[in-house]
């Protein structure tokens, strides 16, 4: 199948019909040179996004902790989470001005496009038990969800890759899953970060350790100029290293099911340790000197995030500024009233008879909250200040790939030499020989032929 692509909100049928009316006629007039992007490559519009390579594009799953059956119609009778469509296309929650989601009035199906993340989906829903046994189904091809929501960096959406059907949709039995005692602490420890005692917790924990090691507590007056920041490093690193951990489980547990990559020797072997990106520079190349070219155009981290970030920048911003928005409507400075005339400290908290009783609640609440809060919105606007500075090169997935992977390749294995074209745009420029044509050696005694190629799963 052919690679659509889609550029500030349309859509282009073929590559020719994108190139033709995007990118300037001259970008591609000199037929002796070659520039790589995802977009003028069917390899590389396979390979960038790891899921391309691991997953069945398109497919979804929902995970059960009954067996109901080889083949069943899931039909909508769930009320979660209200969602509406902004003016960006996306879906996002409805929040109360109290802070917390509307519930929904329309029944839905929950769903996942990853495995591993609906199977931690379907055991948060069934209590977090220790032993389990759950039964995965994956969806039908031609009934697709109603929304998205695996975008939100707000809850678990994004990492439980969450999608929603507000239709009938039939599903099969594709295997079992039993949880491991291993499996369960890192959900259980997920989790756990995730709520706010937990997230209070650790981060005073990590406080502790920061104050056993320097001497002093980061936030403590007569701590040394850049205290904060150098533990903000430790903490954000911290967290960090735990959403892989957590993804990295997630992914196995995918692996173990997906048929097209267990039935796919080649592909594992591209899915460790990032191989990936190394076969789809190579192919390029070798595909590059068979066609004729002389030479062949990597971009940068700019160059690339330029024709693929717009959008994507902007949405970056929108998502911190809509937190920092939330997050502040969780700094109560007074208590509120409710319609029966009770007092609150919280949002979904103890309900006080009288205004002294919740400003007392109050201010113990905040004495606890505030600092973590106050510590994110910080995070939160550094990280608007850098992608004002930085501009594109704020794009991290996009940018970083290009820049800190593709380029120490083309560099290391081709000797690519940094070159800038007439719109200001940079490469990693490769001159391309005779002996490029040939095949190469992927690992030790793996020569890559045009069935591993043609074996891949197609990019749409």
């Amino acid at each position: 199948m052919a690679c659509k692509y889609t550029y500030k909100g349309i859509t282009y049928n073929s590559k020719e019909e994108f190139i033709s009316q995007i990118i300037n006629p001259q970008f591609l007039s000199n037929q002796k040179i070659r520039r790589v992007m995802e977009l003028q490559s069917d390899l590389f519009q396979k390979g960038r996004d790891k899921d391309n390579l691991i997953s069945k594009k398109g497919k979804h799953y929902r995970v059960l902790n009954t067996d109901i059956g080889n083949n069943v119609t899931f039909q909508p009778n769930s009320y979660s989470e209200a969602f509406e469509q902004g003016e960006d296309g996306k879906w996002y929650p409805k929040m109360s001005k109290y802070g917390g989601y509307w519930k929904s009035n329309i029944a839905e199906i929950s769903a996942s496009k990853s495995i591993g993340a609906a199977v931690m989906g379907n055991w948060t829903a069934s209590g977090m038990p220790k032993n389990s046994k759950f039964y995965i189904y994956e969806l039908e091809d031609n009934v697709q969800p109603d929304y998205d929501v695996s975008h939100l960096e707000i809850g678990d959406f994004k990492q439980l890759q969450e999608v929603r059907y507000r239709k009938p949709v039939s599903g099969k039995l594709i295997g079992e899953f039993n949880l491991t005692p291993e499996i369960y602490n890192t959900f259980s420890e997920n989790y756990d970060l995730m709520s706010e005692d937990g997230g209070i917790n650790k981060h005073y924990e990590l406080e502790d350790k920061f104050e056993k090691e320097y001497g002093y507590r980061p936030y403590d007056e007569k701590a040394p100029s850049g205290s904060v920041d150098k533990f903000n490093i430790i903490q954000d690193k911290f967290w960090k290293d735990t959403s892989l951990k957590v993804e990295k489980v997630l992914q196995n547990i995918h692996n173990k099911y997906d048929e097209s990559f267990k039935q796919n020797q080649f592909l594992q072997l591209l899915n460790k340790n990032n191989n990936w990106v190394t076969f789809f520079i190579k192919s390029i190349i070798q595909d590059s000197a068979k066609a004729g070219y002389e030479k062949i155009l990597f971009p940068s981290g700019d160059t690339a995030s330029k024709v693929e970030g717009h959008t994507t920048a902007e949405e970056f911003k929108r998502i911190k500024e809509a937190r920092i928005k939330e997050l502040e409507r969780e700094l109560l400075t007074e208590p509120f009233e409710d319609k029966k005339g009770k007092f609150h400290a919280e949002a979904g908290g103890v309900a006080y008879e009288t205004l002294e009783e919740a400003k007392e609640a109050l201010t113990k609440v905040m004495a606890i909250r505030k600092p973590k809060v106050d510590n994110e919105i910080n995070t939160l606007k550094k990280e608007l200040e850098t992608i004002d500075k930085e501009g594109f090169g704020a794009l991290k997935p996009i940018y970083n790939f290009y820049e800190n992977q593709v380029k120490k390749i083309v560099e290391k294995s081709y000797n690519a030499k940094s070159t800038t074209d007439e719109y200001g745009n940079t490469w990693s420029e490769v001159v391309l020989t005779e002996s490029m044509k040939n095949p190469f050696l992927f690992s030790k005694n793996k020569i890559v032929t045009q069935e591993d190629i043609d074996s891949l799963p197609n990019c749409i």
